[in-house]
């Protein structure tokens, strides 16, 4: 889990960079070739969530 808390105001853009980071960390430090990044909410329809969660679905969904 990538910042659970450590920020208590997030962009959706910093949420993004968290999951390139996590990204990043997955792949050096735990050697896996692809894994699987997600943004927790409560639910996984995309109408869901907080405005944060919402704006920052789009994000994550066009990063390669």
């Amino acid at each position: 889990m990538m910042d659970v808390g450590a920020n208590v105001d997030c962009s959706p853009q910093m949420l993004a960079q968290f999951a390139v980071m996590g990204d990043i960390y997955s792949r050096l430090i735990f050697g896996n070739k692809s894994p699987r990044v997600g943004l927790l909410s409560i639910g996984e329809e995309e109408h869901k969530g907080n405005e944060l969660t919402r704006a920052a679905w789009p994000l994550l969904r066009s990063l390669p």
